[in-house]
């Protein structure tokens, strides 16, 4: 298995078919990857939603229990991956056809980066196209970071062997994935994105 796509899911019917088919729907031979997608104690259809796509998505695990938040759920998916490389996906998005063959080819291609994130377009509650920032060394990202997080949680792709070292943490409260790449880089390890459009990023009043 190439790629692990982690879908953290917590009452997420609205869009959730929208996400899923985008995932079914990918360039990247299917026995290529897998998703987790975990559901979060939904209340809603989630779960229903996701059963459809029992035999739609060949390798499909559900994980379905008691609500207890993002990042027990991030951790828990990246625990269950056997993928080489993690994909990060939010319910709400769509990831456009060719995002795990291009990222994928991506890291297999530069070593030397521990993870990309991807350029996208905001959906929903605004229309605006983000040509991500691509960096050159860990130090360049640090600096970055000093005014804004330059990467789009859900465009991520991480090779899984960093999370041997590193972890999300429930202190980081909602800035888990700026307090990852934050230790990540401090570490040394170089971190980029893609100037490829790769997500329709949702975003809300």
């Amino acid at each position: 298995m190439i790629i692990s796509i982690i879908l953290p899911i917590y009452n997420g019917e609205k869009y959730l078919e929208e996400c899923l088919s985008s995932i079914a729907t990918q360039t990247l031979d299917k026995n290529e990857y897998e998703l987790i997608a975990i559901n979060d104690g939904s209340s809603d259809r989630s779960l229903d939603i996701l059963k459809k796509y029992y035999k739609i998505i060949k390798n499909i695990r559900i994980i379905s229990r008691e609500n207890k938040g993002l990042i027990y759920s991030l951790n828990e998916g990246i625990d269950y991956a056997s993928g080489i490389y993690i994909c990060r996906m939010d319910a709400d998005d769509i990831m456009l056809e060719n995002r795990l063959k291009v990222q994928s080819n991506f890291l297999y291609n530069n070593l030397d980066y521990i993870a990309c994130g991807t350029s996208y377009r905001h959906i929903g509650g605004i229309n605006k196209l983000v040509i991500a920032k691509q960096f050159k060394s860990a130090d360049e990202a640090l600096a970055y970071m000093i005014f804004e997080n330059p990467f789009a949680h859900p465009s991520m792709m991480i090779r899984k062997e960093i999370f041997d070292v590193f972890e999300y943490k429930d202190s980081a409260l909602s800035c888990e994935d700026y307090s990852l790449w934050s230790s990540i880089l401090l570490e040394g390890y170089k971190i980029t994105n893609i100037p490829n459009i790769l997500l329709l990023y949702r975003t809300h009043d």
